[in-house]
């Protein structure tokens, strides 16, 4: 190895191209469209239902976790426990015929994710709505990132 130290490739650790969630090369329908501006105009409502159960709007990620605080303390006061049982959380997932919907179940369980006795604690409850803000936030930042992007390369 006769290559001077500072021409020599670097050795790095081995790494995969992240690839796009999504290819499609059909096009955009117009349901996806609907459907995404729905998403966008949730990420932008000040009241955002996201976080309805918790108290509405928050400017800021303190508020909403002292709100969660609050909530969880409440609910488990109603419901005269130590810890919240996940079978409160679970009541969000009746559906309009008073019959549990399975899908929105499940995804409230891999949500709030309660411990192997059904009891979720305040931690918990708290990172859970912590987890979906910061999501949210990111989210809607990438994509007025994103805008500014496409408007500058035009």
């Amino acid at each position: 190895n006769n290559i001077p130290i500072n021409q020599q490739p670097l050795k790095l650790e081995p790494w995969t191209e992240p690839g796009a969630k999504s290819d499609k090369t059909d096009g955009v329908s117009i349901s996806d469209i609907l459907k995404f501006h729905k998403a966008w105009a949730l990420l932008n409502d000040p009241h955002n239902p996201l976080f309805s159960i918790v108290g509405g709007a928050f400017q800021h990620r303190n508020e909403l976790v002292i709100q969660a605080q609050s909530t969880y303390q409440r609910l488990v006061e109603i419901s005269e426990t130590e810890a919240l049982n996940f079978d409160v959380i679970n009541l969000l997932a009746i559906d309009q015929n008073n019959t549990i919907d399975e899908a929105k179940q499940t995804a409230l369980h891999n949500l709030f994710l309660p411990d192997f006795g059904g009891k979720l604690s305040l931690l918990q409850f708290v990172h859970t709505y912590d987890q979906v803000y910061m999501r949210s936030r990111i989210y809607r930042a990438s994509f007025l990132n994103t805008t500014v992007l496409n408007d500058v390369l035009g």
